[in-house]
């Protein structure tokens, strides 16, 4: 897994083989993350876009 953006205490965005996922620190004193692979739109956002999308 290559990381392709990463803003500490915020978020991340991994590409893995033909997968982009979007990892989001969420919590307060108990932190945990939530990864959500984008879809083909998403990632074609992403493509066009760059990190503003």
């Amino acid at each position: 897994m290559d990381i392709i953006i990463k803003k500490d205490w915020n978020y991340s965005l991994y590409s893995n083989n033909n997968m982009l996922i979007f990892s989001v620190l969420c919590g307060t004193v108990a932190q945990f993350e939530v990864d959500i692979e984008l879809n083909q739109e998403e990632k074609d956002k992403y493509d066009s876009q760059g990190e503003v999308f």
